[in-house]
């Protein structure tokens, strides 16, 4: 299997600038958007909607192709490789943690609130995860921090930039599942040697796990 550790071809001018904008508007716009009275429904979206700009850059910059069949054949083995990976690890993780007498939420602060969000919101929140989201997030871990990491030492940039990846949604549940879910963007990464082709499929991993929890919540009333 041919691994790519430069799928870009050109540097992205600014990068760490960019890397702390997105910070920013992820981790701390929320609590600003808050203090301004923004509801709470929407501030997913206008977080995500800041930090766009930032991700902007040429497509030789970024490692963007145009996509082909094998990428769209990647994207659905992966789809079913995370989904079966990530149940596999997330037994043990809960018994650990069981055992620990450790309390922890269920399902992710996100989840639960697409799955009692109006139609309406529900659209803006789909917007916001299953394509803004994808998108910022896969050009700060994948092109931004992998790439300054991977000229110090590849392998330890490959696991460190989704154990990052995995941390930075403070789900203490979903760590290994968000985990496999970073490998394996990744891997789509420099495989196809295309960006575009990790965004699509996080934007696919991202999209069933929405409708499936409205679904299941629909069903559940």
């Amino acid at each position: 299997m041919k691994l790519n550790p430069e799928p870009w071809q050109e540097k992205l001018p600014l990068a760490p600038l960019r890397a702390g904008w997105i910070i920013f508007c992820l981790l701390l716009l929320p609590g600003i958007l808050f203090l301004c009275k923004i509801p709470e429904i929407q501030v997913p979206f206008f977080s995500v909607l800041a930090a766009l700009p930032a991700c902007i850059g040429t497509c030789r910059q970024l490692g963007i192709k145009p996509l082909e069949f094998s990428d769209f054949a990647l994207v659905t083995g992966g789809y079913v490789a995370i989904i079966l990976l990530s149940m596999l690890a997330a037994a043990p993780w809960k018994l650990f943690w069981d055992s620990m007498g450790v309390k922890y939420a269920e399902s992710q602060d996100m989840l639960q609130m697409i799955s009692t969000a109006a139609r309406q919101d529900q659209i803006r929140l789909y917007i916001s995860v299953c394509v803004i989201t994808p998108v910022v997030e896969e050009v700060l871990f994948r092109r931004i921090i992998y790439s300054s990491w991977h000229h110090i030492h590849p392998p330890t940039a490959f696991f460190g930039t989704s154990l990052i990846f995995s941390l930075a949604h403070f789900f203490l549940m979903g760590i290994p599942g968000l985990l496999i879910m970073g490998l394996a963007f990744q891997l789509a990464y420099l495989i196809r040697e295309n960006l575009l082709t990790a965004m699509l499929l996080h934007s696919v991993v991202n999209t069933m796990a929405f409708f499936v929890n409205i679904f299941g919540e629909t069903n559940i009333r």
